[in-house]
């Protein structure tokens, strides 16, 4: 149920803001009616959906157009790909609290049932309480129900059917695990004697009874030296838990999915920090902290990484798997044939500020960038294009390169940098050519540049060739991060690796965009 006070601060907030509605929308009320039917007076929810209108040119939502308009905000900016949108951080802390939850999958075949039935009767267990706690469920007359049609849309039957198969264990693969048990051994054994003795009339295969209470173990997965597919991979059996950049982004369901197929006994959990934030820099941290057995990067391991772990008892390494490259994003009203190390250096430290000052329109430069220590991309552009310099006060920080984007989309003079896979197919925003020298500048995309009239029927596509042989100027390696220290964490995070690097995995990072290694 929603608190008489959360109501309170949502009518405030809507009271707060309506004069800027009015500016943006037709009908305020009725926005409001639509944005409510999404959020049910979920507070956070709520004051997002709002701040995603206000973004918006104005005016934005004419008359008529109110319950179409709202659904394609919602889905565009929460819904779809929620993992890596703006409010992945409120989503992932529900998530974290069902799937990290020591009865989890009491809670989601609970919560599978309240999907397929709209509702049912709480009856006030454990497994109800936790789930109305998470926020995910309310108690509404009696009856637990989803709390929201967000919530509704991200967390569906796919999600807790893919989160149930992480989950899954049977009877006969709890006693093949442990088979070598003495205890459950003498159990069955003494329950096998009992029958005979009581039932002499019964005739009891022996031989198969005790194959189940003893079987023959299977010969182990020969170790192959140079794997080409994930089935000749050797992986350990559990459920590991990883997690770190988000250039990897477009690599982890194929990943997932193929492993899944492969080795059903590795099973793998994205998880990001309690306070959803995710990137290679959080990823290393919670890898020290004991958080995941293994961790994603788009940068290399610097020496206080070393030491953190050093400190702790153990080692670190690296695993390249992949080569990225970062694609620089303008306005496509930007004429600009493409720009040098050095003036993408001095966009970003101040000393130019209006795109005439390299070759543009006169216009004033907006730069745009994530926080240095959100993620390894920013850190990598801090050491490898401004020297290890700082940004400049003109810079302004967006938490997440989705917001950017439309950033530099809506701001004529806009300007951002990210991982090439995530900039290049962009339809609205043009990715410059770069070079060291002014007469060697070299684009992130395959040549003819694809204009934004053209898109989606045609994108641009990556200029592997060019990031393969580092003729395009900023590339770099793509990291599988490994906690040396002989156990667990240790075999899963070279297991992933050892993936990524056979023919099969290879293929799928390219289709992902990047570039092989091998």
């Amino acid at each position: 149920m929603i608190s008489k006070k959360d109501k309170q601060d949502i009518f405030n907030y809507v009271s707060s803001i309506n004069s800027e509605l009015e500016k943006k929308v037709y009908s305020p009320t009725t926005v409001t009616k639509e944005v409510l039917s999404w959020t049910s007076l979920q507070k956070e929810l709520t004051k997002k959906v709002f701040e995603i209108i206000l973004k918006q040119d104005e005016p934005f939502i004419l008359k008529g157009q109110e319950k179409e308009q709202v659904e394609r905000l919602v889905r565009s900016y929460l819904i779809e790909n929620w993992e890596f949108k703006e409010a992945s951080e409120h989503l992932r802390q529900i998530q974290n609290l069902i799937v990290n939850s020591k009865q989890s999958d009491k809670l989601l075949r609970r919560y599978q049932g309240i999907l397929e039935h709209g509702e049912v009767q709480s009856d006030n267990s454990p497994e109800d309480m936790e789930l109305v706690r998470s926020d995910l469920v309310s108690v509404i007359g009696g009856q637990l129900k989803v709390s929201n049609r967000i919530y509704e849309a991200v967390f569906n039957s796919s999600w807790v059917t893919q989160e149930l198969k992480k989950n899954k264990r049977s009877i006969w693969s709890f006693f093949r695990r442990r088979r070598q048990s003495r205890l459950v051994r003498l159990v069955i054994l003494s329950v096998l004697a009992l029958l005979a003795a009581v039932a002499s009339p019964l005739v009891i295969d022996f031989s198969k009874l005790t194959a189940v209470i003893n079987p023959t173990p299977h010969p182990p997965r020969p170790k192959v030296d140079n794997p080409k597919t994930f089935k000749e991979v050797q992986v350990p059996r559990g459920l590991f838990s990883y997690g770190g950049s988000t250039s990897f982004a477009p690599i982890y369901s194929p990943v997932e999915q193929a492993i899944e197929n492969a080795h059903r006994q590795f099973q793998l959990r994205y998880l990001s920090h309690s306070t959803g934030a995710y990137g290679s820099n959080i990823g290393i941290k919670m890898l020290l902290d004991g958080q995941l057995y293994f961790s994603l990067s788009s940068r290399g391991l610097e020496p206080e990484d070393y030491e953190s772990a050093k400190q702790r008892n153990f080692t670190l390494s690296e695993i390249p798997v992949a080569i990225d490259a970062i694609a620089v994003a303008v306005n496509p009203d930007i004429k600009l044939n493409g720009i040098t190390i050095e003036q993408l250096k001095g966009i970003y430290t101040g000393k130019f500020t209006n795109w005439n000052q390299v070759g543009g329109p006169d216009r004033l430069i907006t730069a745009y960038s994530r926080h240095k220590e959100d993620g390894g991309t920013v850190k990598f552009f801090v050491e490898n294009i401004l020297g290890g310099g700082e940004f400049g006060s003109n810079v302004k920080f967006i938490p997440t390169t989705t917001e950017a984007l439309q950033k530099v989309i809506k701001n004529p003079g806009g300007i951002y940098y990210g991982s090439a896979p995530e900039v290049v197919p962009q339809c609205w925003v043009k990715s410059l050519p770069i070079g060291r020298q002014a007469t060697k500048l070299v684009p992130p995309y395959k040549e003819p540049f694809v204009p934004p009239s053209q898109c989606p029927k045609q994108r641009n596509q990556l200029n592997k060739e060019a990031f393969k042989s580092a003729q395009y100027p900023i590339t770099r390696h793509l990291f599988v991060i490994v906690k040396q220290n002989g156990q667990d964490e240790e075999r899963a995070g070279k297991a992933y690796a050892n993936l990524l690097k056979t023919d099969q995995g290879q293929e799928l990072i390219e289709k992902a965009g990047f570039v092989k290694i091998r």
